[in-house]
């Protein structure tokens, strides 16, 4: 009866750990499906950011093409002081406006996820992981 006792706790405790494991397996799943749905969302934005930036810096290279090239009334009116740092405003506003746009799409994923809080399924994953090796 004692033995038989012993391997009912046996099965039970088994069973326990099935579930923890199943639980642990859904938690993980939900993560990496919420990672990938992250990762689509975050390629369509850096797509669309580029575009943006791209096609700004062309406009602001274009305004000064046409203000040399064709030369309207207001940038012939304009003093010679105020012409130079105007073109010079226009062609580094759109270096920058880019590098900065860019910049911040494509930092790294640690980058972006230096200030989260690891979740704790994953702490567990991470600790089981770097303790087989």
């Amino acid at each position: 009866m004692g033995e038989l006792r012993q391997r009912l706790d046996d099965v039970g405790l088994l069973v326990e750990e099935v579930f923890q494991a199943k639980e642990l397996h859904r938690s993980v799943s939900r993560y990496v499906e919420d990672l990938r749905e992250e990762l689509k969302d975050l390629k369509r934005f850096r797509l669309w950011t580029t575009v943006f930036s791209v096609v700004m810096s062309w406009l602001l290279f274009l305004l000064i093409g046409y203000c040399v090239a064709f030369a309207p009334e207001w940038f012939v009116a304009l003093d010679g002081s105020v012409k130079v740092p105007f073109l010079i405003a226009c062609g580094g506003g759109s270096v920058f406006l880019m590098s900065i746009l860019l910049r911040g799409v494509y930092r790294s994923r640690s980058d972006r996820n230096r200030d989260e809080i690891l979740p704790e399924h994953l702490k567990q994953i991470r600790d089981a992981v770097s303790g087989s090796e």
